[in-house]
């Protein structure tokens, strides 16, 4: 089957001004209690004491290993969203968005450390949806578009590398919401948003998650790790590694040469050498710009410019 490829005008607007991205992008979390941010905090790995209503921090929730099996930008809710939740939260609420499709397991993992806290999370799908606009215009463009007193919240949310904010808005709103936005901005394809992710090198649920990732090989520190807070499931292995200097492999973007179908999963091998050196889990074909790639590879072979290949002969090169 031919690779799905990026040929919308929406890429130009992802790069340089603002374009809709593929509903659904994203499923929302809710923690509330008086324990809320004290319990979370313990379970993520950035600092919450950052938390404010427009001042998302963004996180990952690890095992007690260290491996990175979920992704989510938390918020404290505006007044705005916390009147749409029903009954109204009357203590501290958190909300978490997450990738689509990751809501009830991110509640499923969180649920687990949940002992004697006063802590309650909840999918309220019922009552809150987000939608995201990309761009470095994606802010300006949110705005213009929302209706005053209109129950939304924008929520920086950086998810193609060029910038952008999530709008959380009441469930009820989103249909009319996404109309007005559709008329204002191109929408982008899941074509558009992968190519311009994986160009930016951003890894994404569950391609570049799971039991078998740590969280520093997603190369993620900046944004998600913070080496300042206390004790969180799954440090003791962060620090380790961030003490020793790197891991044995990373996540690399490779450009990918006469690549006719996708190959996603595919091993990667030295060029000269049958031995695999990595594996590849995120592909998006641009058609007039090439192929890029996303994927594992080993420290001793992630050097920009080195040459590798799958199993099929498929040239890849770190870039």
């Amino acid at each position: 089957m031919p690779p799905a490829s990026a040929t919308t005008d929406a890429l130009a607007a992802l790069r340089s001004g603002a374009a809709l991205l593929p509903i659904p992008c994203g499923e929302i979390v809710c923690c509330h209690g008086a324990d809320a941010i004290s319990w979370l905090q313990g379970l993520v790995s950035n600092d919450l004491a950052e938390l404010k209503p427009n001042y998302p921090v963004r996180a990952l929730l690890l095992d007690a290993t260290g491996h990175a099996r979920f992704e989510a930008c938390t918020v404290l809710p505006g007044p705005e969203l916390r009147a749409v939740l029903d009954p109204e939260p009357p203590d501290t609420c958190v909300v978490l968005i997450v990738p689509d499709g990751a809501a009830r397991p991110v509640v499923n993992w969180l649920d687990q450390f949940l002992i004697a806290e006063d802590a309650v999370l909840s999918v309220p799908a019922d009552k809150l949806s987000v939608v995201s606009i990309q761009g470095p215009l994606a802010e300006e463009a949110a705005a213009s578009a929302l209706s005053e007193g209109e129950a939304a919240q924008l929520v920086t949310h950086a998810r193609c590398g060029s910038g952008g904010v999530d709008v959380v808005t009441a469930a009820s709103a989103v249909h009319p919401l996404v109309a007005r936005l559709k008329a204002a901005m191109p929408s982008a394809s899941l074509s558009d948003w992968e190519l311009c992710r994986i160009e930016a090198g951003i890894p994404r649920w569950p391609q570049e998650f799971g039991e078998a990732v740590l969280a520093p090989e997603l190369g993620l520190d900046d944004t998600h790790i913070s080496a300042r807070k206390g004790c969180y499931i799954g440090q003791e292995i962060v620090a380790r590694i961030q003490a020793r200097g790197h891991t044995n492999r990373k996540l690399c973007r490779l450009t990918v040469r006469n690549a006719e179908e996708s190959l996603v999963g595919q091993e990667l091998l030295q060029e000269d050498k049958p031995a695999v050196v990595g594996r590849i889990t995120s592909f998006a074909d641009s058609r007039a710009g090439g192929a890029l790639a996303l994927g594992f590879v080993r420290h001793e072979h992630a050097e920009p410019g080195t040459r590798l290949r799958t199993a099929t002969g498929v040239e890849c090169v770190l870039s």
